[in-house]
């Protein structure tokens, strides 16, 4: 009997460790996964565009509501306010100048300090993208009049016409190659064209779906986004050297990709609100997470991807913090089951351990086991039960120290907060006015 019962304590003592093992490492992981961090920047209308000036460490932000922002060290340095939403924005470092493509057919040329206007391009059309030698004596520019006429201009420096093309698709988005010699090109029927500065294509790739976005991948290769959110990075001779799609169970638009310079992970925005983090490696997606409106952009800053979207927000993302977090997203699921498992074996254990809770565990044992035929049949109703009467209230229980709410509900997103939501409950005084209106209703 004491050998018994000596076993059983140390079955205890041994699950306990279990437990607490779990839930350390559940903490452990929890915090792991949190690699987003809101930046203190504040447009104060939706945000759409960034770029980053590496030597003058300038960032800069376009609206969809006109505004043009430069921010150093979090801080507004200067703004300018056109007359529609902006829709392209690139660096020329030998000038030192910032050109911005407006949809009020304006091409802004301003200097990166100071935000003062150097030039004011009359385009005349509705661009939908454009890039610039790194000279900054060529622009290209893919443009739009109504939706059956489209065109593909070359411009100097000046803003002088060269050579206008007409072009038998809408391009959105279009970028010149590393030589500055050819450019790609993408287009709403799902064509990735590299061609000459004449229009001239030399070599093309055919998909299925819409070009959505082009982003260069490494020397001579390029990220291409499609519609149905599969991405292919082409060579220069426009072969296919790696496909994809975010494995994830969610019906979105894609937005925009992102590729980080050591080549490691795809970054795939949506209009959903979704930001899906993809390894190259192992085509399959690591990370997951939700922001308040669409994402439109990103850029890579000192190892950090800078994200903002439809809305006045700009988080960035750790990718030093990547790799444990797609340890995370395997190992939390895991954990989440083994917590629960131990902490009732424990408690098992422990009532074993002691000789009167043993009596009535064996008889109870007993009778079940005489029983067994009728319990058998309960099992539906005890399951029945178990799901919509106690589960419920586990769950809220549980979800009350965590930030679950309609924007966070993954297992990526979920996160613990302890105490931070009973807090906000009383100070925020609804609660407290609630319980006067029931104590009133009541009397």
């Amino acid at each position: 009997m004491k050998k018994t019962k000596r076993i059983w304590k140390y079955a205890a003592v041994v699950f306990l460790i279990f437990t607490v093992i779990s839930i350390f490492f559940y903490l452990r992981f929890s915090g792991s996964r949190d690699i987003l961090r809101s930046e203190e920047i504040s447009t104060g209308v939706q945000n759409r565009l960034l770029t980053y000036d590496e030597t003058r460490e300038i960032l800069f932000m376009g609206s969809y509501q006109n505004k043009l922002a430069a921010y150093q060290n979090n801080k507004l340095i200067w703004e300018f306010e056109g007359n529609g939403p902006f829709c392209s924005l690139k660096i020329c470092e030998e000038k030192g100048s910032l050109y911005a493509a407006n949809e009020d057919n304006h091409i802004y040329v301003f200097d990166l300090e100071d935000g003062s206007v150097e030039k004011d391009i009359n385009f005349g059309k509705r661009m939908n993208d454009m890039d610039i030698s790194r000279d900054g004596e060529t622009i290209v520019v893919s443009s739009s009049v109504g939706k059956m006429k489209h065109y593909l201009t070359v411009l100097d420096g000046e803003g002088n016409i060269l050579r206008e093309e007409k072009s038998g698709s809408r391009i959105p988005v279009l970028a010149f190659t590393d030589d500055e010699s050819r450019l790609i090109a993408g287009n709403n029927r799902g064509e990735v064209s590299i061609m000459d500065l004449e229009g001239n294509v030399e070599a093309s790739y055919a998909g299925s779906y819409p070009v959505i976005d082009i982003t260069e991948a490494g020397e001579d290769e390029w990220l291409v986004l499609f519609g149905d959110t599969s991405y292919t990075i082409l060579n220069s001779n426009m072969e296919a050297q790696e496909q994809g799609t975010p494995d994830s169970e969610q019906s979105v638009t894609p937005t925009c990709i992102y590729t980080d310079q050591s080549g490691k992970y795809i970054f795939e925005g949506t209009e959903e609100r979704y930001l899906y983090v993809i390894s190259r490696e192992s085509g399959g997606l690591i990370y997951e997470t939700r922001f308040d409106s669409s994402v439109s952009d990103m850029i890579e800053i000192d190892g950090r991807i800078y994200i903002t979207g439809l809305g006045d927000w700009l988080e960035s993302l750790d990718m030093a913090g990547l790799d444990d977090a797609k340890m995370a997203g395997a190992v939390t699921p895991v954990l989440q089951v083994l917590m629960p498992v131990f902490s009732v074996l424990f408690i098992f254990c422990l009532l074993m351990s002691i000789g009167k809770s043993r009596k009535q565990i064996l008889k109870l044992g007993k009778a079940l086991w005489k029983y067994k035929l009728a319990y058998i049949l309960l099992i539906p109703t005890f399951v029945l039960i178990i799901l919509f009467n106690y589960v419920p209230i586990f769950m809220a229980f549980t979800r009350a120290f965590t930030n679950w709410s309609i924007n966070n509900y993954t297992p990526s997103q979920i996160q613990f907060t302890g105490l931070e939501n009973f807090r906000m409950m009383i100070s925020e005084g609804y609660f407290l006015t609630g319980l006067v209106n029931l104590l009133i209703l009541l009397v």
